[in-house]
């Protein structure tokens, strides 16, 4: 081989290298943003509308988006057979998930932990495996 080929076979090395770390980058970031606002609006919205948050953080957004991460960990094999850490990395962010809790007859927020809610952390680890095994399904086709 040339110099000149070397040269360019390193540097689209270099180059791919680069685009799967972004891609790492900007994955874990979308999951940790979504996951910090969620804790960020349920320490400080008060009232009926903390309900609505509730549903939309906890049931839809976290959801959706931890599924969507952890698929693309698995079908672009971020991590080889180490992509499975991605199930306790799960579990541990839906168990820290702070909410509030919420007295009924006012519908005001406690500011209280409710800690650890292992039930919660159950969905979370569902949720990446499921992920987990699509994307590994999907790399192998």
């Amino acid at each position: 081989m040339s110099m000149l080929s070397m040269e360019a076979l390193e540097e689209s090395t270099n180059t791919v290298k680069a685009r799967r770390r972004l891609e790492k980058i900007i994955l874990f970031s979308v999951y940790f943003l979504v996951w910090t606002v969620a804790m960020v609006v349920f320490w400080n919205v008060n009232g009926p509308a903390v309900y609505g948050y509730d549903v939309v953080f906890r049931w839809i957004l976290l959801p959706f988006v931890l599924l969507t991460v952890t698929i693309f960990i698995a079908k672009n094999n971020y991590w080889g057979k180490g992509n499975w850490l991605a199930v306790p990395v799960a579990a541990i962010t839906y168990l820290t998930v702070p909410y509030a809790s919420f007295i009924e007859e006012s519908a005001t927020a406690t500011y209280t932990f409710r800690f650890p809610n292992f039930g919660y952390m159950l969905i979370g680890i569902i949720i990446a495996v499921c992920g987990i095994s699509i994307g590994s399904f999907w790399n192998r086709k």
